[in-house]
């Protein structure tokens, strides 16, 4: 009799699962047919720096559109309008020549970037970023006529999320990052292997000014950090800050962005780094947005034209 009434409450929640379920794709489907989501609201918080994905903060680049970023030389794609794929074409060239110059070998630097915006609902956003970088060389060792082998792995995933007010926006972020550096033949009793775990926090402040022009401040900690290093025989945990000489040195940066054009944004600031000599660093950079689907149409209107009437 018990398993009976089990089994007659198991069937009974399993039809309202089922109910709830169809109950919510209808709901979709009917959101769907009036050109919205249930979850996604399209902001319409058209700021300069719109389509122009940084490190710190929650843009992505929108659908078939190519975007560059100077000095950093970060290139993105938007796979769809929630999707962004991009690299750094910057790390390849120069590991490429410091090999070069140093008579050493090894794969060049390899830096990849995903990032996927979670939701955007009520001038709410929120992207989570994933970051790779790999590299392997070998380098002159202290022994004449040896190399020393350098493998190199770096993980970092961050979450961004934002709130507009009107002209201004909000928000945070959160960084994890594991670095792993590995020295020394694989496997043998020379091998060298320093790993080390970072969490940092930042927050930021955008002001849309006129119509083309936008400041952004920005401040950020790094309260943990710990590095631990291995060798056959030894291991070692060392806590330490990651930036400044305490735990909580923060970092600092001010931007002025100018949208001169849909193509292209300018931007011009201070960098304050707590690791620095000098105080503040000048920043000068820009951002080109190329529109594949444009070219895409006029390649189609130009292909119209010379097909005969």
């Amino acid at each position: 009799m018990r398993s009976e009434t089990l089994s007659l409450q198991k069937c009974r929640l399993l039809n309202a699962l089922l109910i709830a379920a169809l109950f919510c794709a209808k709901s979709k489907i009917a959101h769907a047919q009036r050109g919205k989501s249930v979850n996604e609201e399209v902001s319409n918080n058209r700021t300069p720096s719109h389509g122009l994905p940084g490190f710190f903060d929650t843009e992505v680049v929108q659908n078939k559109n190519f975007t560059l970023e100077i000095p950093t030389f970060a290139i993105d794609y938007g796979v769809t309008d929630r999707f962004t794929v991009g690299l750094n074409a910057i790390t390849p060239l120069t590991t490429a020549l410091y090999l070069s110059s140093r008579e050493s070998s090894g794969s060049p630097v390899l830096l990849l970037k995903t990032r996927y915006r979670i939701f955007t609902t009520h001038g709410w956003e929120s992207t989570l970023t994933a970051h790779f970088l790999g590299a392997n060389a070998s380098l002159p060792s202290s022994l004449e006529g040896q190399k020393q082998t350098k493998r190199v792995r770096v993980l970092a995933g961050t979450l961004n999320t934002s709130k507009h007010l009107g002209s201004h926006q909000i928000g945070t972020s959160a960084i994890l990052a594991n670095m792993n550096a590995s020295s020394g033949k694989f496997g043998s009793a020379e091998q060298q292997d320093d790993e080390e775990h970072q969490v940092a926090f930042a927050a930021w402040w955008r002001q849309h000014i006129f119509e083309n022009f936008e400041t952004e401040l920005l401040a950020a900690v790094c309260p943990f950090s710990k590095r631990v290093s291995t060798n056959p025989g030894l291991r070692l945990e060392v806590n330490s800050p990651c930036l400044g000489k305490k735990t909580f040195d923060p970092s600092y940066r001010g931007f002025l962005n100018w949208r001169s054009s849909r193509a292209w944004l300018w931007t011009i600031g201070v960098v304050s780094l707590p690791t620095g000599t000098i105080p503040v660093y000048p920043y000068l950079g820009f951002n080109y947005v190329l529109d594949t689907s444009s070219i895409q149409q006029v390649s189609d209107e130009n292909q119209a034209l010379k097909e005969p009437q």
